[in-house]
């Protein structure tokens, strides 16, 4: 998967390309706190 692909993923799924590379990882079987995935961006 190229950082093309991944930032077209982010934006049907209107989230970070980290969120979508975290989710990734923790379904490959690496251990990723819940916390980390999770949008960082301030909302209003």
């Amino acid at each position: 998967m190229t950082k093309r692909d991944l930032g077209q993923r982010a934006l049907d799924a209107r989230e970070p390309i980290r969120m979508i590379v975290l989710r990734a990882l923790e379904a490959y079987g690496v251990n990723v706190p819940p916390e980390a995935i999770s949008d960082r961006r301030k909302r209003n």
